[in-house]
């Protein structure tokens, strides 16, 4: 198996996640999606213009959060029967 390494990174202002935790700040996925993370509440509202549709995405079902970035099973997230990780949205495999 091939592990793969990314960069934790602020979708809004594009802080690194250690950079963030040296200022006092602490990256959190966006409640809504659970795709994208941001070091603080102010930076979410900032960048919420280009996050908001994919956000509403993702909410409405048509698409799926990477395993395990919101803690659910498949079979609980937002109230439906499968998550959709495998029926081609954009984490799909």
């Amino acid at each position: 198996s091939r592990t793969i390494f990314t960069r934790e990174i602020c979708s809004g202002c594009q802080i690194t996640k250690g950079d963030a935790k040296a200022m006092g700040h602490k990256l959190r996925y966006c409640t809504g999606c659970y795709t994208s993370k941001y070091c603080s509440e102010a930076c979410q509202r900032r960048a919420w213009s280009r996050h908001k549709r994919a956000c509403r995405d993702t909410q409405s079902g048509r698409t799926c959060p990477p395993p395990g970035a919101c803690g659910r099973t498949s079979t609980s997230l937002r109230g439906t029967t499968a998550c959709g990780f495998d029926k081609g949205g954009p984490f799909a495999k």
